[in-house]
């Protein structure tokens, strides 16, 4: 399983073409995270400057109701952000839970 000092992986939640998101929680306080790593052990740089520029917006989004970011940072040779962990599940899950007809 993925490993970021300061940090324990609990489980992989999705994995992606580009991504992977992974919860855990910080070891320090045990304050829960979601952790989201580039796939691309090097990637290019437009991936980067992509992944930088979704840190950005969420960062200047800093109201209720939208996830808190922690940081952006490297790891090895690729990038991460990390965010606060709200508990919830993917929309595709919700979807495949509830049956929902969207149809009607």
């Amino acid at each position: 399983m993925f490993e970021l000092a300061g940090y324990t992986v609990t489980a992989k939640i999705y994995e992606g073409p580009r991504t992977t998101v992974y919860r855990g929680y910080r070891t320090q306080d045990k304050h829960p995270v979601i952790i989201k790593c580039l796939q691309n052990q090097y990637p290019e740089p437009q991936q980067i400057a992509q992944f930088q520029h979704e840190h950005e917006i969420i960062k200047f989004l800093n109201a209720q109701g939208i996830i808190k970011n922690y940081g952006l940072q490297k790891h090895n040779n690729s990038w991460i952000l990390i965010f606060e962990d709200i508990q919830g599940d993917s929309l595709k899950n919700l979807i495949a839970d509830r049956k929902i007809n969207l149809a009607t």
